[in-house]
């Protein structure tokens, strides 16, 4: 993961691995293992929606931007040296945000790499998804695992970040995700501040094309356009 290089991506600064004395003098097996991120102050996006600890809600204009910086994450590793770096678990507790409310995208774990952004190419994968379910198209949990899963969950957070609420099986983002057929609006979070109708409405038809079939749902470079005609028009000039 130290090779990707993007504003929007936790940056790796460092690691520690088990080491052996292979003198055979003491015949020690170090096993703590970690990895060194930058510390993210402001937590995770999830924490930030639900007000985690008494947090200060976030203004529709950062909720705005903060989605922008996240799908332009996605399409970078989507797109990075020609493969389809597939992260398989985007949700908002894996958006961290810095002290300035920046989006950095976390949780590399699942991260694999594909081919062209059609499979991930590497054998026994599709027998295994993993990721969170709620956040999974249902192509990904059957074991179809490609760049597109990563678009479908992008939908969800843009559900959770209008409305406030973090998706579950049974709350109404989660009945969205579920069956966007019909949907027509979802009850925006209050706490934002005055949501422009129109902004809302063009966020939640972005949503809702991600939660097309396979073949029909955007890839990550579509939606990242379609956010940032909507992000010019709204917040040009806006400081968050």
């Amino acid at each position: 993961m130290s090779r990707f290089s993007h504003p929007n991506l936790l940056t790796l600064l460092g690691f520690c691995a088990p080491e052996v004395d292979i003198t055979g003098v003491n015949s020690i097996m170090f096993e703590e293992r970690c990895l060194v991120y930058p510390l993210m102050v402001n937590g995770s996006l999830e924490d930030r929606l639900v007000c985690k600890d008494q947090s200060q809600p976030l203004s529709w204009e950062t909720r705005t931007h903060i989605l922008k910086q996240v799908i332009s994450a996605i399409k970078y590793l989507h797109t990075f040296e020609k493969k389809a770096f597939i992260h398989r678990d985007i949700k908002s507790a894996n958006v961290l945000l810095d002290e300035h409310c920046l989006a950095k995208i976390g949780d590399f774990g699942l991260v694999r790499a594909g081919k062209s952004g059609v499979t991930t190419g590497i054998p026994g994968e599709t027998d295994n998804p993993m990721g969170t379910p709620i956040y999974m198209s249902i192509e990904a949990v059957r074991g179809d695992i490609s760049a597109k899963m990563d678009v479908f969950s992008f939908g969800v957070v843009i559900l959770e970040v209008l409305s406030g609420i973090i998706a579950s099986g049974d709350n109404k983002v989660g009945a969205i995700v579920i069956s966007p057929d019909g949907a027509s609006m979802i009850d925006v979070d209050p706490k934002a501040g005055d949501w422009p109708e129109e902004l809302c409405s063009s966020l939640f038809q972005l949503a809702t094309i991600c939660f097309g079939s396979k073949q029909e749902r955007p890839t990550s470079t579509q939606v990242y356009s379609e956010l940032s005609n909507i992000v010019d028009f709204w917040l040009e000039g806006v400081a968050v």
